[in-house]
């Protein structure tokens, strides 16, 4: 310091150097200030926050749109329609089942009358198809049955139904599976499921107006379309408020910023003091600015009082004045560190932002749809457990039905004995009888030559002779009765037989049904598995969210960085207080460098406690 004091420079030199340094301090100063006015427009609307998040949520919602227009719409409106055809199909099959069995027991001169079918078919439909309805095409080509009973006993009128018939006719049988035709009919179009009986007795046709077929559709897409709209509606007015709100904050900064760029700090940033409450990235940012403007005024209250001491600079402080220009410098480079850090800040934060909107929306619809998914496969789960305790009773009644016949059958058999050993009585009856009655004729005789003494065993000759003849009457009654009881048993047996047959194929039938079931059971077990496995999926995605912490991380360092950049500012500052207390001496020949020092700071505007 001693040193320092004692040396002396020329007048001359001493006014060029502080010239030269105050030059290269004012004009960069001044360029600033003036681009910063001229950007103070602010950033173009189609590269702001809020155009950005409005339009990735536009994007989004047309996406979705378009995703449920596609994929969703048309799949509920092909499952509505299949399951239409599908009831369709039950019905008829059920019902031209019945009517083979119905043929089968009482022929089908009974089963298919009019009076027969009005009973079994008036009414019949699919329950909320009105213009649904069933009739019956006989071997003909007539109407056996139809809703208007005028056409009854008139030929077909669809050609289509028609040459269904012909085909069964010319097979000699139809088919059990049935099938689906269209055609039209009184300008409508028609839907109509059919089944052509075994034998070949009747064509049973169900059928139902396309147009009603196709109204669930129709209300599927319009209730779609007004879901798609109101979402549309809700999601725009959310992509215009929410960015709106996220980026005022980031105005108030950047407004604080640009008023700290052209030296005002008199402002009292009001709005930016509550951004800095904020326990976020924008509060974080805000409290930054705070603390550079506070910097800032620090650095410029301590220029303004170490201006007047330049007064008494020295010519000796050429090497102080060097000093100072490298401490000007490294001034400048953490002013240029912490807007740096202030400008990165922005960026981590607004990619923070976005990247924990994103995948939060992401992970709300999956959760929606894994929910949605959960739900139905358990419907699916309890159904199937509703249908294993249906088969299953229906298997214990087969069997109990197949039990009750093989009794009946049994009891069947038994009465078939008693009604030989009713046969063997009745023959030894008329051997009896006609034994009777031949020693009635041989007694006729003996009393015919008695004469006079014979007329009274005459008489009982005669009635024994009527006895006997009543006696074979009888029994050849009893005879034909039991006969007819032996044929009318063995048919019986023979129909117990055959419908003990059906009940074994049924059981079997019910038992295969139930092994369906049971794999249904596992493949919807294989299916909650398979949904528990993709939950655990959305939560490592949930947890990938938790990833944003690095851009936080980033943040956090970049608070750091500026805390290192003011430390060196202050480092800075007290560096020149060192060296104005070494040119204190020199006052005289640092009015020049005071003066127009003093005209630079005055451009800085601070507010006066």
């Amino acid at each position: 310091m001693k040193k320092i004091l004692k040396m002396t420079l020329k007048e001359n030199k001493v006014k060029k150097k502080t010239e030269s340094f105050t030059k290269t301090n004012e004009n960069p100063t001044e360029k600033n200030v003036v681009e910063n006015k001229k950007q103070k427009s602010g950033i173009k609307k189609s590269r702001s926050i809020v155009t950005r998040i409005a339009s990735l949520v536009y994007i989004s919602i047309f996406a979705t749109v378009i995703l449920i227009a596609l994929l969703v719409v048309p799949y509920v409106s092909k499952t509505l329609q299949s399951n239409t055809k599908s009831t369709m199909s039950d019905v008829v099959k059920t019902l031209g089942e019945s009517f083979d069995k119905q043929i089968d027991r009482s022929g089908k001169n009974v089963v298919l009358t009019k009076v027969a079918l009005r009973n079994a078919l008036k009414g019949a439909g699919i329950e909320g198809l009105s213009t649904s309805y069933m009739y019956i095409i006989d071997s003909d080509k007539n109407y056996a049955w139809h809703p208007d009973e005028n056409k009854i006993g008139s030929k077909v009128e669809v050609p289509v139904i028609e040459g269904i018939v012909d085909k069964m006719l010319n097979k000699g049988g139809g088919s059990t599976n049935g099938g689906f035709v269209d055609y039209k009919y009184k300008g409508k179009n028609k839907t109509a499921s059919y089944l052509t009986s075994n034998t070949g007795a009747f064509t049973l046709v169900l059928c139902c107006d396309k147009s009603e077929i196709n109204a669930p559709v129709r209300k599927v897409y319009a209730r779609s379309a007004i879901a798609i709209i109101i979402v549309v509606v809700i999601m725009g007015s959310l992509a215009i408020i929410i960015p709106k709100r996220i980026a005022a904050p980031i105005k108030d900064v950047v407004f604080s910023m640009n008023r700290m760029a052209e030296l005002d700090l008199a402002h009292r940033d009001i709005n930016v003091h509550k951004v800095a409450k904020y326990n976020d990235e924008m509060g974080m940012l805000a409290r930054s600015a705070l603390v550079l403007k506070e910097e800032l005024s620090t650095m410029a209250k301590a220029l303004m009082d170490n201006s007047s001491k330049l007064d008494d600079a020295s010519v000796s402080l050429k090497d102080s004045i060097e000093k100072v220009d490298d401490t000007v410098s490294s001034i400048e480079q953490a002013v240029t560190g912490i807007a740096d850090g202030a400008g990165s800040q922005a960026s981590d934060t607004q990619s923070a932002n976005e990247s924990v909107i994103n995948i939060g929306a992401d992970i709300d619809r999956c959760t929606d749809t894994m929910n949605n998914l959960s739900e139905s496969v358990e419907k699916m789960k309890n159904m199937s457990g509703e249908t294993m305790a249906v088969l299953k009773e229906l298997v214990k009644i087969s069997e109990n039905t197949s039990d009750e016949i093989s009794v009946l059958k049994e009891e069947t058999s038994k009465t078939n004995v008693s009604a030989e050993a009713i046969r063997s009585a009745v023959e030894l009856i008329q051997s009896i009888a006609d034994q009777t009655s031949l020693l009635s004729l041989n007694a006729s005789i003996e009393a015919a030559r008695a004469g006079e003494h014979g007329k009274g065993f005459a008489v009982v000759a005669d009635e024994i002779r009527s006895l006997s003849e009543s006696s074979m009457n009888s029994a050849d009654e009893i005879e034909r009765i039991v006969s007819e009881l032996l044929e009318n048993s063995n048919v019986s047996v023979e129909r117990m037989a055959t419908v003990s047959d059906d009940v074994s194929i049924q059981i079997d039938k019910l038992g295969n049904t139930r092994k369906s079931f049971k794999g249904l059971t596992n493949e919807t077990d294989k299916v909650i598995e398979l949904t528990d496995s993709i939950s655990k999926q959305i939560n490592e995605i949930n947890n990938a969210k938790n990833n944003v912490s690095s851009v936080l991380e980033s943040l956090s360092a970049i608070a750091e960085q500026n805390a290192a950049s003011t430390e060196e500012t202050s480092a800075s500052v007290q560096e020149i207080g060192a060296s104005i207390d070494v040119i204190g001496d020199s006052a005289n020949d640092l009015q020049n460098l005071a003066a127009d020092m003093s005209d630079y700071i005055k451009k800085f505007r601070l507010y006066e406690d």
